[in-house]
């Protein structure tokens, strides 16, 4: 059985309106402490929160999310709740961060 499909109707915008819509996820690209400073203070004021909030909300140090905010280090377990904490989805971390975690 064969069916034949009219597709002179549809264009490059209604071609695909049925189709589901994933919402898209951001993914930061962190290859730098810099990076990683200049996000987390952009995210923190994207949600209004205070360092304390989220030390206690991500079970960390405050000093670690002083120093992520200030100086983009931290050991990466610090960083990935802090991260989780902020919605921050990370590409790739600084390498200066490993010593930090061993």
């Amino acid at each position: 059985m064969h069916t034949t499909l009219d597709l002179s109707q549809y264009n490059d915008v209604t071609a695909y309106a049925d189709a589901v819509h994933r919402s898209e996820v951001h993914v930061d690209y962190l290859p730098t402490p810099q990076a990683v400073a200049h996000r987390v203070r952009e995210a923190m004021d994207d949600r209004h929160l205070s360092m304390e909030q989220v030390a206690k909300e991500a079970h960390v140090s405050i000093q670690a999310v002083y120093s992520l905010r200030d100086s983009g280090l931290s050991s990466l377990r610090e960083a990935r709740r802090v991260f989780a904490v902020l919605d921050i989805r990370v590409h790739a971390y600084p390498v200066e961060m490993v010593p930090l975690s061993l």
